[in-house]
């Protein structure tokens, strides 16, 4: 705050717009990860209370469903006037959906659920990754080209990706060499 307030970037807020920024869109437009993640936070531990773990995570997944049709399936999505408008109603309350309501939720549960998770293989993890990784960054090319994406964060494939990356990174670990070993 006191950075952007000395580079003039909050001269003209509202307090509606203060608030907007606060919770959603961070004060700074690399820092919407801290409200994201308090956000989300809240929103499972509260979903977790009243809700089984499957619901929970059918409940994540739409939500980073509705995420993604805000952000890289846009395109698709404003050709829908009733979804256009629906989306346009979500906006005014936050800059994009990359947020800790639609984002965050189910790549924190994606790390609570996988914390322990011991792979059969490595390699498999590896070669998952790097699969799924291949196939993201297709997708978002594809995206690109035909010009759908409102923003470029999120994509169908960024779960599974990092459902890979998680487990592997969950499961190395370095020795006093320096040099990474699977445990």
């Amino acid at each position: 705050l006191p950075i952007g307030v000395y580079a003039g970037h909050y001269s003209e807020l509202t307090p509606f717009s203060f608030l907007r920024m606060l919770l959603f869109d961070g004060t700074f437009y690399h820092l919407w990860y801290f409200p994201a993640l308090i956000i989300g936070i809240l929103l499972l531990s509260s979903l977790r209370r009243f809700c089984s773990l499957r619901a929970v995570s059918v409940v994540c997944g739409l939500l980073y469903f509705i995420a993604l049709l805000g952000d890289s399936y846009w395109g698709i999505a404003s050709r829908i006037p009733a979804v256009s408008n629906a989306y346009e109603s979500l906006f005014q309350c936050f800059s994009y959906t990359r947020n800790g309501l639609l984002m965050a939720p189910i790549f924190l549960l994606l790390g609570a659920r996988l914390r322990n998770i011991k792979p059969d293989s490595i390699s498999k993890c590896v070669a998952g990754f790097l699969i799924t990784f291949a196939l993201m960054t297709a997708e978002g090319f594809l995206l690109r080209h035909y010009g759908v994406q409102r923003h470029d964060s999120m994509y169908l494939l960024l779960p599974v990706c990092s459902v890979f990356l998680y487990v592997l990174l969950l499961n190395w670990r370095c020795n006093p060499s320096g040099r990474l070993r699977t445990l």
